[in-house]
């Protein structure tokens, strides 16, 4: 039952702190006026009709009271708390009045009103209520000295009501107002600790986070100039075909990127049992190179890393019981050996070395084997590109010397291959040579003579780098010079001419083929066309003597003998044997010029 009432008379909660505080005082104040005004109501009415004021009084302060609990109730704070301030006040100056101004103990009051303002409200309130109290006790001294003010005379009794009201009211908010103002001292220290705690936390979460910032700062930088230095491995990687040329540039670059002490790197030999330097950084690198520097594989750290395909790293150099030490590069005190791997094999190594120790971390060994990689596929296309140009050049002289062989038997069955051009007609042309064509033609260069009536220009005409021919153009008239527009352009022709003249000869070539493959399978159709071997050795040579063009041709039969036997025979006359013999037309081969 108590615990009930408790629970009832207890202020209601709100969301805010200062509310919650606010609330809890005005359910204080108002319960303790309504207890105070109550029991004073009472006992000014036991006294007897004098004090009628004073009981009308405390009962208009208990329905302002309870007034007020309503409105708290509804959670009307504010509402609550100015009805309690400004009610009360108004009852305390119309109390003043009707009793005879200030001089009756009841304008303490004021001064109760004036505490409860100063905590339940803010110190403006207080300020400005303060003041409006000081006018109106100075109205009513006026009004009293001017009779508007009729004075009552004061009993003991009513001193005693009045007092006793006022002394419990002011004990009670003494009591609260202490109590208040300790709990918020008590607050205030202990959230003066908490916030320096809070600011020590803060102090230190803010000491790490600029570590954190430093260190992440820091490791951005070192990714962006690793970052780079993959960028330039790359791009020389894909510009640079000559190997020689792209292992000293890339071991340079990573020494230079990376601020390394050395920087090798070793390729496997064609015995696959040695890893030779083929490129080192400053000069310990070129004094190792010229030395002939070289690890067994499988041993030492680069030797390793070969043999298993895998880095071999160590941040104390001299802990490490396989590493071989090189008297050039003493200073060394941490090292890091990467595999080169391309197209799934290892074709040698990278060492990379340090002066200060624990430099090769994850992300720099991660990195560094990823140019290594890099690096391997470029020496290995570079290789292969040297191959295939090696290859392809075997291939272009060989197809030239075919070229060429084709263009002298398309001249032995042409007589006529020079052609003039006078500006009305074209006409074939024989005879030998002129020097400016002859010249033109085994220099393989363009040739140009000034003369005081004319000027000629000769360019030879390359097949496959092949001269087959020379075209000669020819200017009358004094001055008239060949200009470097002319020039061009007539090279230009000359080239396309070349190309066109060989599709040719490759068309005639690929016709007269496919002509003499119809011929053959024309006569193998009517060889198999018969089984009687004197009917197919008649066709033979009937259809091998029209196909020749032959004057005569002859087929004879004779059983096996030596060599030299087969030779007499058919030095005396064939008996007893088999020879074709045909005599074709015969047609010779003049080289002829071309002029234009």
């Amino acid at each position: 039952m108590i615990e009930q009432m408790i629970r009832y008379l207890a202020a209601p909660n709100f969301d805010n702190e200062q509310e919650n505080r606010q609330a809890s005082l005005v359910n204080i104040i108002t319960l303790t006026q309504s207890v105070v005004a109550f029991f004073g109501m009472i006992a000014a009415l036991s006294i007897g009709q004098g004090n009628l004021k004073v009981a009308v009084a405390c009962g208009i302060f208990l329905l302002l009271a309870i007034t007020s609990q309503l409105f708290l109730r509804l959670g009307k704070i504010q509402l609550s708390s100015i009805l309690l301030i400004s009610g009360s006040w108004i009852v305390t100056t119309l109390a003043v009045y009707s009793l005879g101004g200030i001089s009756h103990p009841f304008v303490n009051v004021y001064f109760i009103i004036l505490i409860i303002a100063s905590l339940i409200l803010s110190v403006r309130s207080a300020i400005v209520l303060s003041g409006l109290t000081i006018l109106t006790m100075l109205a009513l001294t006026v009004a009293d000295q001017l009779g508007m003010i009729t004075h009552m005379a004061v009993t003991l009794q009513e001193h005693w009501i009045t007092d006793s009201a006022l002394l419990i009211f002011s004990a009670v908010l003494l009591y609260f107002g202490i109590n208040y103002f300790s709990q918020a001292l008590l607050r205030s220290y202990k959230n003066q600790a908490s916030l320096a705690q809070s600011n020590r936390k803060l102090a230190t979460v803010q000491t790490s986070l600029e570590e954190q910032i430093t260190e992440r700062t820091a490791r951005l930088q070192q990714r962006s100039r690793y970052l780079e230095a993959s960028i330039e491995i790359g791009r020389a990687a894909s510009s640079i075909l000559d190997s020689d040329e792209l292992i000293q540039h890339v071991v340079d670059l990573i020494q230079n990127r990376f601020d390394l002490y050395y920087v090798g790197l070793f390729l496997i030999d064609p015995g696959a049992e040695w890893a030779v330097l083929k490129a080192g950084s400053g000069e310990a690198g070129k004094v190792m190179q010229a030395r002939g520097h070289r690890i067994k594989r499988g041993s030492g750290m680069v030797g390793w890393s070969i043999a298993n395909a895998q880095p071999r790293v160590t941040m104390i150099a001299k802990e490490d019981s396989i590493r071989l030490g090189t008297p050039e590069l003493s200073e060394t005190r941490s090292e890091a050996a990467l595999p080169l791997r391309s197209r799934g094999e290892v074709i040698g190594a990278l060492t990379v070395q340090s002066v200060r120790l624990h430099t090769f971390d994850e992300d720099m060994v991660l990195v560094l084997q990823t140019m290594a990689d890099q690096v391997a596929i470029a020496i290995d296309n570079a290789r292969l590109f040297s191959e295939n140009q090696n290859a392809l050049e075997s291939a272009r002289q060989a197809y030239g010397e075919i070229s060429q062989q084709a263009w002298n038997e398309l001249f032995k069955t042409r007589s006529q291959l020079g052609y003039r051009y006078t500006g009305k007609e074209i006409f074939p042309i024989e005879g030998e040579w002129q020097p400016e064509l002859i010249q033109a033609a085994q220099t393989g260069r363009r040739l140009e003579n000034n003369n005081e009536d004319s000027s000629s220009l000769t360019i030879p005409i390359k097949v496959r780098n092949q001269v087959v021919g020379a075209l000669k153009f020819q200017k009358e008239g004094s001055g008239k010079k060949w200009t470097p527009e002319e020039t061009s352009l007539l090279e230009t022709l000359t080239e396309q001419l070349g190309v066109a003249v060989e599709s040719a000869r490759l068309y005639e070539e690929t016709q007269r083929r496919a002509e003499r493959e119809r011929l053959a399978g024309e006569i193998s159709a009517k060889l198999r066309a018969s089984n009687d071997p004197q009917t197919i050795l008649q066709t033979a040579v009937q259809e091998l003597r029209q196909a020749l063009q032959a004057n005569r041709a002859q087929v004879l039969l004779q059983p096996h003998r030596s060599a030299e036997q087969a030779v007499d025979a058919g030095r005396n006359g064939h008996k007893a044997g088999h020879t074709l013999q045909a005599t074709p037309n015969d047609s010779s081969f003049v080289p002829k010029k071309t002029e234009s």
